[in-house]
């Protein structure tokens, strides 16, 4: 719990969203919608990095 409180301040944006896709799945379930949005803006961090083989990761989950 503390390591994700200082996350919070000086993690990059796409590990946040890698960690909210991750509660997202383990709560929701993974046909969930809302993880679908995670899904999605896990691939717009990733699109703004340049980090184009990640993106197709990410939609293999779709």
């Amino acid at each position: 719990m503390q390591a994700d409180l200082i996350c919070l301040k000086h993690c990059p944006p796409y590990l946040l969203a890698e960690r909210a896709l991750e509660i997202r799945q383990e709560i929701l379930g993974e046909e969930h919608p809302d993880v679908a949005i995670s899904l999605n803006n896990l691939a717009g961090f990733y699109e703004s990095q340049g980090r184009y083989v990640d993106i197709l990761t990410v939609l293999e989950e779709l």
